[in-house]
């Protein structure tokens, strides 16, 4: 276990977890505004990928949330680079039928903590495509400030950032 909450645990991803990781990857309402959807081959060499980070960069990667009173696998908590820069990104998913009960304002704040208390970055980065208003917003509630406005491909997409500074400012 990594992090645990009154109503969440969040652990590293394991082999065993083929078919938790597939139920993000291989659905469109998860990930339509991140990435294409993943067969449960591409999903299980990703999950791979993420296990074998566990090593290399133990303080950064992909890690599995857990409903603390079920063990029911409803999403992930991300902390990791963002691609072709220095900077590092939050990142969280949730299976559809967890959306709207809190969990990825949990999460999101969990990421944060871990992002400023262990990873001890002074900016932690997010990036929301424009159209993902209810990532926005949980992103907007836990602190995070629109930074840049940018066209990826066909779409508008935000660059927001927290720093240190302000996160603990918020605590106070």
């Amino acid at each position: 276990m990594i992090y645990e909450t009154e109503r969440l645990l969040i652990r590293q991803f394991t082999t065993n977890d083929q078919n938790n990781f597939f139920q993000l990857n291989g659905d469109e309402q998860v990930v339509r505004y991140i990435r294409p959807v993943k067969t449960f081959d591409e999903s299980n060499q990703r999950l791979q990928e993420i296990i074998e980070t566990y090593d290399k960069t133990p303080l950064l990667g992909g890690w599995a949330v857990e409903l603390k009173s079920t063990d029911i696998f409803i999403g992930m908590m991300a902390v990791f680079p963002i691609e072709k820069s220095t900077n590092i990104q939050l990142g969280y998913s949730l299976i559809p039928k967890y959306w709207g009960r809190g969990y990825a304002t949990e999460i999101a704040n969990l990421g944060i903590k871990h992002a400023f208390n262990v990873v001890k970055l002074s900016t932690l980065f997010a990036t929301c495509e424009v159209e993902n208003s209810a990532s926005l917003k949980v992103l907007q509630k836990t602190g995070f400030v629109k930074e840049k406005l940018y066209r990826e491909d066909e779409k508008e997409v935000l660059l927001l950032k927290i720093t240190n500074e302000n996160f603990i400012n918020t605590l106070a």
